[in-house]
């Protein structure tokens, strides 16, 4: 018999695998998430939020392999410096082999290993890199509870997963992997 958790985990799994976007606890608040690959979801999610085409969502992965699907160019060096802040609340813009539709004008890809354990636990059960934005029309606070979701997007997410955002204040700091200059 699955724990309640492992099924609020299949139900997310389960909402990606269909193309759905999903709101889940992180860090600092929830973030809407959707297959990083899926062309109409990360439209959906800039409808839902209102955001500008032009500013990219971030991904998160729970392990390196995870990385694998974006033909990242990373250094050994490059490696270390990635290695001392992950997992954690630390974003970095990595550059890119080739496009992909989340990379910056600069074919970088945003990318923070989470520790948070319910979005480490849907990377996990999804295999792979999700998308990772902060749950609130742009411009607006960052809902920090399931309600708050609710109130902002009502029944427009698909899944809401109902659990603990961590204890950080503020969202993710974001570097860039080639300079090493702080960017947020």
């Amino acid at each position: 018999m699955k724990s309640p958790s492992e099924i609020y985990i299949s139900k997310s799994v389960s909402c990606l695998q269909s193309g759905k976007v999903i709101a889940y606890p992180t860090e600092s608040c929830f973030g809407l998430g959707c297959d990083p690959n899926n062309s109409q979801a990360i439209n959906d999610i800039y409808e839902l939020k209102s955001r500008p085409a032009r500013m990219p969502f971030i991904i998160i992965i729970s392990q390196w392999a995870h990385l694998n699907d974006f033909d990242c160019v990373i250094s050994v060096e490059q490696r270390k410096l990635l290695t001392k802040s992950w997992p954690g609340p630390t974003t970095w813009l990595i550059p890119l082999r080739k496009h992909h539709m989340l990379a910056s004008k600069e074919q970088k890809i945003a990318v923070r290993m989470t520790e948070h354990s319910i979005a480490k636990a849907i990377c996990d059960h999804w295999h792979g890199a999700i998308v990772s934005t902060s749950a609130n029309p742009h411009g607006l606070p960052s809902a920090k509870t399931a309600k708050e979701v609710d109130d902002y997007f009502g029944n427009k997410i698909s899944y809401v997963f109902d659990g603990p955002i961590g204890s950080r204040n503020k969202p993710s700091d974001i570097f860039d992997l080639e300079t090493n200059q702080q960017l947020r």
